[in-house]
């Protein structure tokens, strides 16, 4: 879709229908959406999303994550570039992962600097630098973002990966949790709520894990550190890890999976959806 047409609300609309129909397979509605990825859509339309750059940009939204809860959540970092020829990697250690700042899920895990083509490198984060994530998504969240790659530390859990707990926040109070795992082979999601009960919430993407998922033992830590951060947002999902019982920030996510993920069960989307009003997704941030 060209950029000219996302700004045209009525032509917006027309392309939004089309994709979730792709993905959902029912036609989605402005008028009266009642499930959760409906609301994302009217969102997106109706929405302040232009106002959240600073809370998605994965870089700026550490001053507000210190700020609120501390830099002890903080992943370390080792700096932010506006271009991959200003990295260099000899100053690395030898593990990070690279993040683009203004978009989803470009991320690279390097577990052994030595074994990696710099070349290569630096030509994944040009053409990441080169790229709107807003332009192909229509996510406005992204749009005024400055295009930028930040290198983190490298963190892992002992058995190695990493577990992805996504705390879906509404009105500053978490109400339940998502939990991706096994997301280098095999990404399985699982949804909980606040006491570690099983919602059975099934994705039509992806499975299920087939292993009981532990409660973390500082599970109400996690659910604090959410509530603090979702406070001002009418919704937010607040994503975290846990790593030998410390628990980081991942990011700020207003429009997960761009509202386009399906669940296996309608009642589930209805469900999740029945947390928020349409007109609270007017302003995220709250007055």
């Amino acid at each position: 879709m060209k950029i000219k047409s996302m700004e045209n609300r009525f032509l917006q609309k027309i392309w939004l229908r089309g994709v979730y129909f792709k993905y959902h397979r029912r036609v989605l509605s402005f008028r009266n959406p009642k499930t959760f990825t409906e609301k994302m859509q009217w969102a997106k339309v109706y929405g302040n999303l232009e106002d959240l750059a600073t809370y998605v940009d994965k870089y700026e939204v550490r001053r507000y994550v210190s700020d609120t809860i501390g830099e002890q959540y903080l992943i370390p970092s080792f700096g932010v570039y506006n271009n991959a020829e200003d990295i260099d990697f000899d100053l690395l250690p030898a593990s990070f992962v690279i993040k683009a700042v203004h978009s989803a899920g470009q991320n690279l895990i390097i577990t052994n600097k030595k074994k990696i083509d710099y070349d290569e490198i630096r030509k994944k984060i040009n053409q990441w630098l080169n790229s709107s994530y807003y332009k192909s998504t229509g996510e406005k969240n992204y749009k005024h973002i400055i295009p930028r790659v930040v290198i983190e530390e490298y963190i892992k859990e002992e058995t190695g990966g990493l577990k992805d707990y996504k705390f879906y926040c509404f009105k500053g109070k978490p109400s339940f949790i998502q939990v991706i795992s096994n997301r280098e082979h095999n990404q399985t999601i699982d949804y909980f709520d606040l006491k570690w009960n099983d919602l059975n919430i099934r994705s039509k993407m992806y499975l299920n894990s087939k292993k009981a998922i532990s409660k973390p033992s500082n599970l109400e830590e996690m659910v604090k550190v959410a509530e603090l951060l979702s406070a001002k947002f009418s919704f937010v999902r607040v994503d975290l890890y846990n790593v030998r019982n410390k628990i980081y920030f991942g990011e700020l996510t207003f429009t997960p999976a761009n509202g386009l993920r399906p669940y296996e069960s309608l009642k589930h989307d209805i469900w999740i959806g029945s947390f928020i009003e349409k007109e609270d997704l007017r302003s995220f941030i709250l007055k």
